[in-house]
């Protein structure tokens, strides 16, 4: 599942304070498709596309900043105040946008909430034999 070029783009206006040279188009499409496989698991049938996109981007942008917070956290030895606030921001907006197409209900860590299925980090969820 290759991410749509535009999605890229998205994630990469919402984190326009992320250096092009931290945050790869590989390393963004490799957290669409994580995003886009989340979403398209727990949308609703009557979803419509853009609110989808907005709610892949979104969650991918989330998980992008995570990585590179990781990344400077590496690096300095410690999470900047600033980048733990974008993470929070992050979230939240996900998890707001991820509730406007869910069928399946989430937690504010964007884990199910449904016990078919089981948090595997970062809000991504496996269905249980």
């Amino acid at each position: 599942m290759t991410p749509n070029p535009s999605l890229i783009f998205n994630v990469r206006l919402e984190l326009n304070d992320v250096p092009d040279e931290y945050l790869s188009d590989e390393v963004i499409s490799y957290y669409l498709t994580k995003a886009e496989y989340f979403i398209n698991t727990i949308k609703r049938e009557d979803a419509s596309q853009e609110s989808i996109d907005v709610a892949i981007t979104s969650l991918a942008s989330y998980y992008c900043y995570v990585a590179y917070t990781e990344l400077v956290t590496r690096k300095i030895g410690t999470i900047p105040e600033y980048n733990q606030e974008r993470i929070n921001n992050l979230k939240s907006m996900a998890y707001n946008y991820i509730n406007i197409v869910a069928a399946q209900p989430i937690d504010e860590n964007l884990n199910l909430l449904n016990p078919k299925f089981a948090p595997i980090g970062f809000g991504l969820a496996g269905i249980l034999p």
